[in-house]
């Protein structure tokens, strides 16, 4: 029998912290992972060996680490599961005499403020200066935290020890006035609830891109519909075939409209191909062409070990300027067809549709009201990403229907996208920019409408993103790529370049997460349909499509009560 040995004083050096294993977990938020090691090691009766009274250094107890990662999830795990270790910590100060507490008001966290506070953690616990959370929370412009702390009886008056009051630390007139005058502004009687926008209807929609997979957003939006959350949405965001959607839904689809919509797409051969994403099992004519392309490529890249844009700008070199086989003329032909029995104009611009969003104008068909959109491309002459929109003058003469092909651009397969501008009714190529796909840098632009929510709260130079909490974004659960014994084609190496191009990136973002965005992360379940999948049966398709919809039925039911819980 193997002995297994724990030493759970080994610590390693994690994003500039030093991390032993219990702590490490703490900051990930890998719940499992905790309750495993706790279990692994009471099984071999070694559960002295870990230390929750431990402190990291430049972060503070394991409820410090958890808040400043955070993870309000783990947060509450710690305190619900493991209360009798963790109770004590509550008021314990960090290397800056910060409490759990204080560091939440410090950092904007409600979440973690509301959980630490249901434990019984101290308002009025103070710093090494002397300062409590509402000192903290000022200083930080945290406007949300200030309401809060208000409702929740923290004290206005109390003096740190420079004889300073909380309102001493704000020059802002908005803050300053909440301080004063917080019972009128919150406390409108004893039965008055503070307000989480969490438990508002969301005003903002993002979604991911998939390929064949977004037809499964049929079961997401007659969910929606259900739940009533059209009603205030306020505008649609998206990446390649999630821009495809937030374009739909922007001029007013409907369920039905839409599924007739996406499964003509799926019974379209030339529109499968158009839609930028490869399917294995193209037509001779199509495979030749793909290998005589990606053979040129493959005898200069093999070498080279650059990724992300980088390789796609040697893929246009190699190519002269042409990265893919199909032009995307034929999409934008159908997507201004679409466009223009829903909203009359020719060749629509943003600034256009943004005027029938203004004016209030409707979908005819469904009688729902025009939205703004959002759309997410990769400009490869900048390496960045665009975001090209309703609300924006700079984009107002760019025709939506380029947008949406540009960000479905997918490498190889289609050409880099020219930008053109209606200009006096003529159209006019911009050659500031070269598109593609927008999945490279952001499948999921779940950020994008995250902003200081009231000019004038903090200095323009010191003012960072607030978290919006009234935006919902919908993202797929990864599903594996069918495997392959073909390890020589131009197919095995087209898709272990599209790998590099897109997963690098995407591990970069995805770097942990605080928890707080998983109150907005609706992950989708695609029924197994894969990215490439355009063949489906139509069984496959409709399971998928009522996993989608139970999938979102589950998350604001689950949301709803994760609000309660807190």
């Amino acid at each position: 029998m193997e002995i297994i040995r724990v030493n759970m004083g080994q610590y390693g050096v994690y994003k500039t912290f030093r991390f032993n294993a219990l702590s490490l977990l703490v900051y990930t938020g890998y719940i499992e992972g905790l309750d495993q090691l706790v279990k692994t090691l009471k099984e071999l009766r070694q559960l002295h060996k870990l230390d929750f009274h431990q402190m990291t250094s430049q972060l503070g107890s394991l409820l410090h680490v958890a808040i400043w990662a955070g993870q309000s999830t783990m947060l509450q795990h710690l305190l619900q599961v493991y209360y009798e270790q963790t109770y004590p910590l509550l008021d314990v100060e960090n290397h800056e005499g910060k409490t759990p507490l204080i560091l939440a008001a410090s950092t904007g966290d409600i979440y973690s403020l509301k959980i630490l506070l249901s434990k019984g953690a101290d308002i009025e616990k103070r710093d090494f200066l002397g300062q409590t959370a509402m000192h903290h929370a000022v200083k930080n412009g945290q406007v949300r935290i200030i309401a809060f702390l208000c409702h929740a009886g923290a004290k206005l008056n109390t003096c740190d020890h420079q004889g300073q009051n909380p309102r001493a630390y704000s020059n802002d007139k908005f803050i300053k006035n909440l301080l004063i005058n917080h019972y009128e502004f919150f406390l409108k009687g004893s039965t008055n609830k503070f307000i989480d926008y969490l438990d508002q209807k969301p005003f903002h929609a993002i979604f991911q891109g998939g390929g064949a997979k977004g037809v499964v957003y049929i079961g997401v939006t007659k969910a929606m519909e259900e739940l009533g959350l059209f009603e205030e949405m306020r505008r649609f965001a998206g990446t390649s075939a999630g821009a495809l959607l937030a374009l739909f839904l922007a001029i007013g689809f409907n369920t039905q409209m839409l599924e007739e919509t996406l499964k003509n797409i799926l019974t379209n051969e030339a529109l499968k191909r158009l839609l930028g994403l490869i399917t294995f099992d193209l037509e001779e004519e199509d495979k030749k062409n793909l290998d005589n392309f990606t053979a040129s490529i493959k005898k200069n890249i093999l070498g080279i070990k650059k990724v992300g844009i980088g390789l796609l700008k040697l893929f246009a070199i190699l190519a002269g300027q042409r990265t893919g086989w199909a032009d995307g003329v034929e999409l934008k032909n159908w997507l201004n067809e679409i466009i223009i029995l829903q909203t009359g104009i020719v060749n629509c611009t943003f600034g256009e549709f943004a005027d029938l969003v203004e004016k209030g104008e409707i979908n005819k068909k469904s009688a729902r009201p025009f939205k703004h959109l959002h759309v997410l491309t990769t400009d490869l002459n900048t390496s960045s990403l665009l975001q090209l929109n309703s609300e924006q003058k700079k984009w107002e003469n760019f025709l939506i229907a380029d947008a949406v092909v540009a960000s479905s651009a997918f490498p190889l397969l289609i050409a880099l996208q020219k930008m053109r501008e209606k200009v006096n009714g003529k159209l006019i190529v911009n050659p500031k920019y070269q598109c593609t796909d927008g999945g490279i840098l952001a499948n999921l632009p779940d950020e994008i409408f995250d902003r200081v929510e009231k000019s004038g709260w903090l200095d323009s130079e010191t003012a960072v993103p607030q978290f919006n909490r009234r935006t919902i974004a919908f993202c797929f659960e990864q599903s594996p790529i069918p495997p392959t014994t073909d390890t020589s084609s131009a197919y095995t190496f087209l898709l272990r370049v599209l790998k590099r191009v897109y997963r690098k990136p995407e591990r970069l973002r995805k770097q942990i997460m605080p928890n707080r965005y998983e109150t907005r992360l609706v992950r989708i379940s695609n029924g197994k349909i894969h990215t490439t999948e355009f063949n489906a049966p139509q069984e496959k398709i409709q399971a998928a499509i009522d996993a989608a919809y139970t999938s979102t039925k589950v998350f604001f039911e689950e949301r709803e009560a994760y609000l309660g819980d807190i």
